[in-house]
């Protein structure tokens, strides 16, 4: 694993180390796939997004400060969450919650950075087995999970998410779907992602590689939806209401279409 986990670092250097990569915002959630990012980057910006006292809010702060970064903080409301819900509906073309609450994080830091390009971990999940459910398969469902999930992120969720920084005139970049990684990755057996119960093994040596505090190593896997406590906030909204939290979004992002 130590020869795999060399060629990614020296890989993912040399596209941190390019010019439009330096000086860029760079969302950050204190977890592994963004912290690998900021331990590699030039002068990085680091943002969150987060709900005061969210998994991600608190984790980063304390990440950023393990690494000896600064951290901008985008804090938000329930009624930040619940305003975003309808013009981020109709952008994505979406009445998803799922979809929705998942890109609000993104669609926060698009909105309301001064930089001009925004630097993402997509596709990091996908490539070295960072889902739950992939510790539940046998090697051979395991890798065409693995194939089936990073063609759903080129075909539906990078579009998306263009679509979106770009409406801010803004550029996204994701360095874990570079063709010198992504090539690589697709690759690698699937006993260098996910064994004995242990998810992204490859990137946890990287890491530790990267001397990255073990606290960020070891950190479970949070969604973006539920670690800044969005989905939480749609519950909430949804409850308020008397309805389901997919009906609710649903209607919402519906309604507004109608008024346009």
């Amino acid at each position: 694993m130590e020869m795999e986990a060399l060629h990614l670092i020296a890989e993912l250097r040399t596209i941190m180390e390019w010019q439009e990569y330096q000086g860029k915002a760079l969302a950050f959630s204190g977890g592994l796939d963004s912290s690998i990012l900021a331990r590699l980057a030039v002068d990085p910006a680091l943002h969150v997004v987060g709900m005061e006292g969210s998994q991600d809010l608190v984790f980063a702060r304390k990440a950023a400060a393990l690494m000896g970064l600064d951290l901008q903080e985008l804090v938000i409301t329930k009624e930040d969450v619940e305003a975003t819900i309808a013009p981020l509906g109709n952008m994505l073309g979406t009445t998803s919650a799922l979809t929705i609450s998942f890109e609000m994080p993104l669609y926060f830091i698009a909105k309301n950075v001064k930089h001009d390009t925004i630097i993402t971990g997509q596709g990091a999940d996908e490539l070295f087995g960072g889902y739950a459910r992939y510790q539940k398969m046998d090697r051979k469902s395991l890798q065409k999970s693995l194939e089936e999930d990073i063609e759903k992120v080129l075909v539906e969720t990078l579009p998306n998410e263009i679509r979106m920084v770009q409406h801010f005139e803004k550029d996204l970049r994701v360095p874990y779907m570079k063709p010198t990684i992504m090539g690589y990755a697709l690759h690698l057996p699937s006993e260098l992602k996910v064994i004995s119960g242990q998810r992204k093994v490859l990137l946890r040596g990287i890491g530790r590689t990267l001397n990255l505090p073990e606290e960020i190593v070891k950190r479970p896997k949070k969604a973006a939806q539920y670690g800044s406590n969005i989905t939480k906030a749609m519950r909430t909204l949804a409850k308020k209401e008397g309805m389901k939290t997919g009906d609710y979004v649903k209607t919402v992002v519906e309604k507004k279409m109608e008024d346009v």
